[in-house]
């Protein structure tokens, strides 16, 4: 169990340090952030004034050419934003690395010395569709991965971040699938069938896969669609007190204010997968904020211990 008072000790000269690069990125952003916001709010404010005081009319501009101001307005704005968001994401992410490599890994070797992390690890698009957790998606994103060992259990996760693609007519449309964590863990013990518990919403896989449906009279269960390779089997596994347990854990991560949705589970042999839609990005410090205060810790902590009792609080026996 990770305490975020006792890694603020050991690593406040390392944030220290490091606060003085976000710093210094921060500054790099400011001007592109002040340009925008000045455009914006005294365009419009002008615009404003000139189209409904009547005593402007026609002063400045004349009416034949407000059409013209106005789009070169609105052209101005779009393009100032976007020169901002792309200067902004540039040194984020510059920013980022060097918190991943100078800080992260003491974090999470916090949680046991077995534990690895890799900023740019991925977890394999396969094994994300096999799963089955998820609808068909486009695109796949992953991050953060994280490899371990607690209590003899090997546990593995990292972000990923799914879309699907729609074109239209006239445009793409990126419709977002998940965000947050895929975990997997290798138990000791074995699971006699496939059993999935999917949210509403995200079911298309399993279904086209052709596994069985089952329904639990079960109001803990409200928000999960329940499939498995053999019926008799999984109703024999899912006991009322895991699905007790399932409930709690899911209440537990909501009352902690980590996850948006209820988990999805994939139990198959020796392992179980999970979807956790977290709330905040994993290990994503932010330029406008502070990592030099045991509050940025505590958040990073928060999570990371969720993850690594995930097993605990789950345990079906």
């Amino acid at each position: 169990m990770l305490v975020a008072s006792e890694i603020y000790r050991v690593l406040q000269d390392k944030l220290h340090e490091l606060d003085k690069e976000r710093i210094k990125f921060y500054n790099k952003v400011e001007p592109f952030r002040y340009a925008f916001w000045t455009i914006l709010v005294l365009g419009a404010t002008f615009l404003i004034i000139r189209l409904n005081v009547s005593s402007f009319n026609g002063k400045y501009i004349s009416d034949e050419n407000m059409g013209f101001v106005i789009v070169g307005y609105v052209i101005l704005v779009i393009v100032t934003l976007i020169i901002f968001l792309i200067v902004n994401h540039k040194r984020k992410q510059q920013f980022k690395r060097l918190f991943t490599s100078q800080i992260a890994p003491y974090i999470i070797r916090g949680l046991d010395p077995s534990f690895k992390y890799d900023y740019e690890g991925q977890i394999p698009r396969m094994e994300v569709i096999s799963s089955l957790l998820f609808p068909p998606f486009s695109t796949y994103e992953c991050q953060d991965l994280v490899k371990g060992v607690i209590n003899d259990v090997p546990i593995k996760f990292g972000e990923i971040k799914l879309q699907k693609v729609v074109v239209q007519k006239d445009s793409t449309k990126h419709i977002p699938i998940f965000s947050g964590i895929f975990y997997r863990a290798d138990l000791h013990t074995k699971f006699p069938t496939n059993i999935w518990l999917i949210t509403k919403g995200n079911t298309q896989s399993v279904k086209e896969e052709g596994k069985t449906r089952i329904a639990f009279n079960d109001q803990s269960m409200k928000d999960y669609r329940i499939y498995t390779d053999d019926e008799q089997t999984a109703r024999q596994v899912l006991q009322p007190f895991i699905l007790e347990k399932i409930a709690k854990l899911n209440n537990k991560l909501k009352g902690k204010r980590i996850i948006r949705r209820p988990l999805s589970f994939h139990f198959e042999d020796q392992w179980v997968q999970v979807a956790i839609p977290t709330r905040k990005k994993f290990m994503e410090p932010k330029l406008s904020r502070t990592i030099d205060h045991i509050s940025f810790i505590e958040e990073q902590t928060i999570l990371l211990n969720a993850i690594s009792t995930l097993m605990e609080d789950l345990t079906l026996k």
